[in-house]
């Protein structure tokens, strides 16, 4: 009866680590919902193991401020088609909450895609303050039809941020807000978009203003 009583207790308990950050993996997020997994209230977030949305979702939405995301060495994936939705980001900070405080550290993010179009996101940031950025692989993969608009960024970095020690590669490039600290990284995409001026820009490989 006892180890019954453990047994129980335990199931109940909320996925938090020993030093209380909370932890995620994908039957978690299948627990509280499905996908995108939101955050939405401020603290420390770990990945346990890799998250996988389904065909045309998003994965994750921060909606709160002050929030550190430790993909902890797995990865963040997402798989679109011809019928995804425009505007759609595998990763993203709420536009309508503004957050400010974001961290982002220590994985991956990957897209598999075919005929891609509209204004598509890896990674979003745009509407967030004070984001910093650091040790992540952001990859895209597959084809796209550029659109006549805007064909989205593979990591959309919001003004006044840090981002460094990461690297970029497949068919969609970075998306820069100034000012910001760029350092670091090695970018093996086409090109970037840079947008404002004061950006600081340093020791970073591929093509960097």
């Amino acid at each position: 009866m006892r180890t019954t009583m453990l047994a129980l207790i335990a199931t109940a308990i909320p996925a938090f680590g020993v030093d209380g950050v909370t932890l995620i993996n994908q039957s978690a997020v299948l627990a509280a919902g499905g996908f995108p997994y939101t955050i939405s209230q401020p603290g420390s977030y770990r990945l346990a193991g890799n998250l996988a949305a389904p065909l045309d979702a998003a994965a994750v939405v921060i909606n709160a401020s002050n929030v550190t995301l430790d993909l902890n060495g797995f990865t963040i994936g997402c798989a679109w088609d011809q019928n995804t939705p425009n505007y759609i980001d595998c990763l993203s900070t709420s536009p309508t909450a503004t957050p400010s405080n974001v961290v982002l550290r220590n994985g991956f993010l990957t897209l598999q895609t075919s005929s891609l179009r509209g204004s598509h996101h890896v990674a979003n940031f745009l509407g967030a303050t004070g984001v910093a950025i650091q040790d992540v692989s952001f990859t895209a993969s597959g084809s796209y039809s550029p659109p006549t608009f805007n064909i989205g960024s593979l990591v959309t970095i919001p003004a006044n941020s840090i981002f460094r020690h990461n690297i970029l590669s497949g068919i969609l490039g970075p998306n820069v807000f100034c000012p910001s600290l760029i350092a670091g990284n090695v970018n093996t995409t086409a090109g970037y978009g840079w947008n404002g001026v004061a950006c600081t820009s340093v020791t970073n490989v591929g093509p960097w203003p």
